[in-house]
């Protein structure tokens, strides 16, 4: 009975410094706005690139490396759905997410074609979703 009551207590001990192992780093505190973030863009589309100058001209940090132990750090991620039936639109989902906790920060979606016809018009009205400052 004692044995068994140990090695029970034995793995719940072993299954808590585990899951404390695997807990994000204490004390890390995400910022309160995107303002506060280095915008992380590694991908090399049109897209990607104008939403990346976008955030520069607006005054963001904007970096295409990773850089352990800087300052909080967003990744920029896009991708598109479209519905199976003819002439659905294809919709644009564009994410800025924290590195650390994965958390997403700041998101726009809509039908591609409403954010603009080229590219640049794209990134522009993606670019002014994203940095707008909430209510």
């Amino acid at each position: 009975m004692k044995r068994r009551l140990f090695r029970q207590l034995g793995i719940a001990l072993t299954g808590n410094v585990v899951a404390l192992g695997c807990a994000p780093v204490a004390g890390y505190r995400a910022p309160g706005s995107v303002r506060a973030y280095d915008i992380l863009v590694t991908h090399h589309d049109s897209l990607s690139r104008e939403i990346g100058r976008g955030l520069k001209r607006r005054g963001y940090s904007v970096r295409s490396a990773v850089k352990g132990g800087g300052a909080p750090t967003a990744y920029l991620f896009w991708f598109t759905q479209r519905e199976p039936e003819p002439g659905a639109p294809t919709w644009l989902y564009i994410r800025l997410a924290d590195t650390r906790t994965g958390a997403i920060i700041a998101a726009v979606s809509g039908p591609r074609d409403s954010l603009g016809g080229t590219v640049e018009a794209r990134a522009r009205a993606i670019v002014d979703s994203l940095t707008r400052r909430p209510p």
